[in-house]
């Protein structure tokens, strides 16, 4: 996928301590714990730095990503996970049912 300036959307905070740092193809969420940050499916890889840039633009620091938790193994939600946990250090969470489909034991990239 190329990320294209279509595929922009604006951050913004939805409740609460629950921002909306993703893409047009590609939603991502951030809570803010106040102990770190939680981020909800990071999307596709090539548009990382727009989520980098949008999290800046609400005040959060991606250096403060503690957890990434994945809601399924579709590409589109998992593909940036490996940057991200390279860059933060992040602990990832998957349901054991969707474990195989991006350990490569199913598919393979």
């Amino acid at each position: 996928m190329e990320f294209a300036k279509k595929d922009y959307v604006a951050p913004a905070r939805m409740i609460g301590n629950i921002y909306y740092v993703g893409t047009h193809p590609a939603s991502t969420h951030v809570i803010d714990t106040g102990d770190g940050l939680i981020l909800i499916d990071p999307g596709y890889y090539e548009a990382l730095y727009v989520v980098i840039d949008n999290m800046h633009r609400v005040g959060l620091d991606p250096m403060d990503i503690k957890y990434i938790l994945l809601t399924h193994a579709h590409y589109d939600h998992v593909d940036a996970t490996a940057a991200l946990v390279e860059l933060t250090g992040a602990k990832v969470f998957i349901s054991k049912d969707d474990m195989p489909l991006i350990s490569g034991e199913i598919f393979h990239y």
